[in-house]
């Protein structure tokens, strides 16, 4: 049509003005067809929008969820490897606890268990049966002692009249003396004055000779340990000691090993009887059995220092061993010899009398001299 009507213009007007004049219709014509176009896209581009919305909300999110937090564990403490000590137990645990009776006393010899605890004194001792580093068989006894006071201690006598000399089984004088436990002393001056220290017993001088260690047990239960002329008897006396005794040798002080007990005159394998410390009010005794080469050898002093350094002791002291070692606990003998006098000499041991011991704690529950007796130290009996 707008062709028409320009063909008709320009017949009739033959000028060139008339293309402006159609050119404006077409102009318009593409204009609104861009502008229809346009809202064409618009409404294709709000019906994308609007179907997304619509998706968008018809799709529920995901729910959060807490991410549990680990339940805390308690970390392990490091757990050291088990020394040869007697027993971690807190201090208390050795004395009578709550609801126990006023004398608690355990005797167990199948596993080699005996305990005694009341309120002031506490004693553990365990059997230990071993060997030695040469494969031969062992067998000792150790007492662990826990003690509040001084008085738990007492010297023992094998005289009544505290002579020093008079020679008895220990058994008896433990007896006696109602001693919960007993171990073997320094021999007092019964023989061997001449190689010995200081001895004092309930605060009587026996002898000030200076050819030995002297081991010293203080009021505030500690043990000191003084070499040759290091301390006189007045001076022992004068700090309140009551009590010392001399056989040696020295087998451990403030710590150290006395490197000279291998070269001391009880040097070889023998029975022992020993005596260390491990603070105020505690102490360990040990009782070796030995000459019986099918059930216990001996030590050395040397192997027998080491074994008080297992245990710990910052002060160890020989006493006498041999045929004069013994342990006895409530009026019976722990420790044994083979009781042969005649025989092979690694299997001759018999319980010899002895004048003398150290003894701790006090019971009525200890069977007298005339009541019968399981084990007075001699497997031959």
């Amino acid at each position: 049509m707008a062709l028409l009507g320009y063909r008709k213009l320009r017949q009739k007007f033959r000028r060139g003005d008339v293309i402006c004049f159609c050119l404006i219709p077409l102009a318009v014509g593409l204009t609104v067809c861009a502008l229809l176009s346009g809202m064409q896209e618009s409404k294709e581009n709000a019906a994308a929008l609007e179907e997304a919305r619509i998706a968008a909300e018809a799709t529920p999110e995901p729910t959060p969820t807490a991410t549990p937090e680990p339940t805390p564990t308690a970390t392990p403490e490091a757990t050291e490897a088990p020394a040869e000590t007697v027993s971690d137990a807190s201090e208390e645990n050795f004395y009578r606890r709550e609801g126990e009776p006023e004398e608690v006393i355990l005797v167990d010899e199948e596993n080699g268990r005996w305990e005694y605890r009341t309120d002031e004194l506490g004693i553990v001792i365990d059997r230990v049966s071993t060997t030695n580093a040469e494969g031969k068989p062992l067998t000792y006894f150790v007492a662990d002692i826990h003690m509040k006071n001084i008085y738990q201690f007492r010297a023992g006598f094998g005289s009544e009249g505290h002579t020093g000399r008079g020679a008895i089984y220990p058994w008896l004088i433990a007896r006696r003396a109602k001693a919960v436990l007993w171990i073997t002393g320094d021999n007092l001056i019964n023989s061997e004055k001449s190689d010995k220290g200081v001895l004092i017993r309930d605060g009587r001088i026996y002898s000030d000779n200076q050819a030995e260690d002297t081991l010293a047990l203080y009021p505030d239960m500690t043990m000191h340990v003084y070499g040759e002329w290091e301390m006189r008897a007045r001076d022992l006396l004068e700090d309140g000691v009551e009590n010392s005794f001399s056989f040696g040798p020295t087998l451990i002080n403030n710590g150290v090993v006395n490197e000279d007990a291998k070269y001391h005159r009880v040097r070889r394998i023998n029975p022992r009887t020993g005596i260390g410390y491990l603070g105020p009010g505690h102490f360990i005794c040990i009782v070796v059995d030995g000459r019986q080469k099918d059930y216990s050898v001996g030590m050395t002093i040397w192997e027998f220092a080491d074994l008080f350094v297992q245990y710990n002791c910052s002060i160890a002291y020989n006493l006498d061993g041999g045929l004069s070692a013994g342990m006895i606990f409530m009026g019976e003998q722990l420790n044994s010899h083979s009781g042969q006098r005649i025989g092979e000499k690694n299997d001759i041991s018999y319980q010899r009398a002895v004048p003398d011991g150290l003894m701790f704690g006090y019971s009525d529950q200890v069977p007298s001299e005339t009541d019968p007796i399981a084990n007075n130290g001699n497997k031959s009996k």
